[in-house]
């Protein structure tokens, strides 16, 4: 609804409320996805646990019941025959939670997950920068030589990317300069500035108040939940309607254009309240005599 109400007020444009569109459903399915994914890898774990728990449990008992082991004994060689096996047993989780999360990870995206994967680790510095600490790290109780070696052509790798994409960037701002500098020499299309809008709402400063959400005004919504009322219920669409305000109006003035034509205008004033005869009025009110807009019975304001 706050898409189509800045819409309707004319702060964006089709192809930006087209985008947000298009943001929200990404991120909605996102988090159904993650949903999904996180019930199915927590059972897998949960279950994984709980065989752990067993395999500990039902060691201690064969050691002491039927070897006629101490308990600390026991627990001692089962506990360690439970943890290796625990570990086994988990490679199957670790896979199947890597692959859930690039699945998960893949629905906010448009492109294929191979591009993806070339993106975030082949053409990101820092994934080889890291990989070169590790190797330093590892370097130092395992064998020297070749982790230094895969360190230091991480580190090249590494700065080599970083030098690509800071080229990169320096050649898309000059062609975003160059862009703009050929839009400015462009000449102005006029056929872009006679579109006309299918419905229009123009009102007084005076009126400002109910559009202007800061003010508290409600307008806009008012608006969008109207068009989405008669699409429901007549299965008729009302084409959008912009509002703006019109300076050359007076204050508590609006009109109300179709295709560029005024078709209807009248008077609003905010601190008064419109007093509407039923029929069987005995006495008459001290106010100001106007007409109701939409059927046209002449009312007391």
């Amino acid at each position: 609804m706050a898409i189509d109400a800045d819409l309707n007020a004319g702060l964006i444009s089709e192809a930006e409320a087209r985008e947000r569109r298009k943001k929200i459903q990404r991120e909605s399915d996102f988090y159904g996805a993650m949903d999904g994914a996180t019930k199915f890898v927590k059972g897998d774990a949960i279950a994984g646990l709980i065989i752990t728990i067993i395999n500990i449990v039902g060691g201690i008992i064969i050691g002491v019941v039927m070897r006629n082991e101490e308990i600390g004994t026991a627990l001692q060689s089962y506990a360690i025959l439970t943890i290796g096996d625990g570990l086994v047993s988990q490679v199957p989780a670790l896979l199947i939670s890597v692959a859930t999360g690039l699945i998960v990870t893949k629905s906010t995206s448009d492109d294929g997950i191979t591009n993806d994967l070339k993106k975030q680790i082949i053409y990101n510095p820092k994934v080889f920068f890291i990989s070169a600490g590790f190797c330093v790290l590892l370097s130092i109780p395992l064998a020297t030589l070749p982790f230094l070696a895969l360190a230091a052509l991480f580190m090249i790798i590494g700065l080599q990317l970083r030098k690509h994409s800071v080229e990169v960037e320096k050649q898309e701002e000059i062609q975003i300069e160059q862009n703009e500098v050929e839009e400015i020499r462009k000449p102005e299309n006029v056929v872009n500035l006679l579109q006309v809008d299918p419905i229009e709402l123009e009102f007084g400063y005076g009126i400002i108040p109910l559009a202007d959400v800061n003010q508290g005004g409600d307008l806009l919504d008012r608006v969008v939940m109207i068009r989405r009322q008669l699409a429901l219920e007549l299965g008729m669409i009302v084409p959008i309607i912009r509002l703006r305000d019109n300076i050359q109006l007076s204050p508590n003035e609006y009109i109300i254009k179709i295709k560029g034509v005024e078709v209807s205008g009248g008077e609003l004033m905010l601190d008064h309240y419109l007093a509407m005869s039923p029929g069987f009025v005995e006495e008459e009110i001290d106010g100001i005599k106007t007409t109701e807009p939409a059927f046209g019975y002449l009312q007391c304001g």
